[in-house]
């Protein structure tokens, strides 16, 4: 890709929102107010990981064409080694402060799968093959369960998680610690209706959050640059 002045392809910053300190990644040229700048809402759980190189491509696009990005690591969203659950309230505080932060620039939040969950309903947004409901999220993490109990036991696995969110009870799913009050948060999440994702573009990106090992896609993150691009046009 022709690269335009002022690209600088990799900066990782520890920025201060609110009461988070952020890991984010930006891309492009460093922005000044008034400039454009792309924040990523990325996928939630695992799918997290899988959409990596999908994210990085995006940015590498968008540099392309002069368009700064920023990939804040969203604190209670991704891997959580620590055992500390997942928090959607706390996600979105995260993403609320860190938009906040930046003053001065024309905002168009990109997000992936579960991310567009995330988003404040009044934030320009472009949504990629968003989840539209929150409790898909909490299926796939329960299938995911069953699959490895299965192999475990050799014999067919359930977990009853309803009966003990309805305790109170944390449940452990595919490595994630899932509370009765995110279990609530996700069910009750939807996508909201004003925003309307790229059926087109989505229709032709490899499902790169279903596959183990990273996939990339270039045209795809190309396309998806050019589209965001036409939106903050």
């Amino acid at each position: 890709m022709d690269r335009p002045p002022g690209y600088a392809p990799f900066r990782q910053t520890l920025e201060t929102v609110g009461d988070h300190q952020l890991p984010v990644v930006r891309r492009g040229p460093v922005g000044t107010p008034g400039e454009p700048l792309v924040v990523f809402a990325q996928p939630l759980f695992e799918e997290l990981n899988r959409c990596r190189r999908l994210t990085a491509d995006i940015g590498d696009a968008l540099a392309a064409l002069g368009i700064e990005s920023a990939c804040p690591d969203l604190p209670r969203t991704g891997n959580h080694a620590d055992g500390r659950p997942f928090d959607m309230e706390i996600a979105v505080a995260a993403l609320n402060a860190f938009l906040a932060a930046q003053t001065d620039r024309r905002l168009l939040v990109l997000s992936l799968r579960g991310g567009a969950l995330l988003v404040p309903p009044d934030e320009p947004h472009l949504a990629i093959a968003p989840v539209r409901r929150g409790e898909r999220l909490l299926t796939d993490l329960k299938r995911t369960q069953q699959v490895g109990d299965a192999e475990r036991t050799g014999g067919a696995a359930k977990t009853e998680t309803k009966t003990r969110w309805a305790a109170g009870e944390a449940v452990h799913l595919a490595g994630y610690v899932v509370t009765a009050a995110t279990a609530r948060a996700l069910s009750a999440a939807r996508l909201n209706q004003s925003i309307g994702a790229d059926d087109e573009i989505a229709a032709t990106i490899p499902p790169v959050w279903r596959q183990a090992d990273p996939v990339r896609a270039r045209d795809a993150a190309r396309r998806i640059a050019a589209l965001a691009q036409a939106r903050l046009s």
